[in-house]
């Protein structure tokens, strides 16, 4: 009778996960914005907030909130809107024959690069932590 291979334990995700139960409570809207707002300043998820506040000891890891620069994803945000609507009439114009729409559609697809870069540069930064 040929051996059958074991399964080994998991050892990612959910399968691990020590916390299994939920507390749930109700609050007014006033309030969850309150908590939510502390959580986000203390740079925490508001479970891990909440954890913090109300056990003497904190039995796991702080799971931290990963710190975004507004400012410069909400620029980003702005030229990918500028360059979506330029792409288009360019893309338009390379429809009709133009070749000079199909030379502006290069154009765009590397400043969508570059737009692309910033994002991931903004998501990459930890010096705001």
């Amino acid at each position: 009778m040929p051996d059958t291979p074991k399964k080994s334990p998991p050892t990612h995700g959910t399968e691990t996960r020590k916390k299994g139960l939920m507390v749930g409570f109700r609050v007014a809207q006033e309030e969850k914005t309150e908590i939510e707002t502390a959580a986000e300043e203390a740079g925490l998820t508001v479970g891990s907030f909440v954890r913090e506040k109300m056990l003497l000891t904190c039995k796991t890891r702080k799971c931290q909130r990963p710190t975004i620069d507004r400012v410069l994803l909400s620029k980003t945000l702005a030229q990918l809107g500028k360059v979506g609507a330029n792409l288009n009439q360019a893309v338009k114009l390379g429809h009709e024959g133009n070749v000079r729409g199909i030379e502006k559609v290069v154009s765009f697809l590397e400043e969508l690069r570059l737009l692309k870069e910033s994002i991931l540069e903004a998501l990459r930064r930890k010096d705001d932590c």
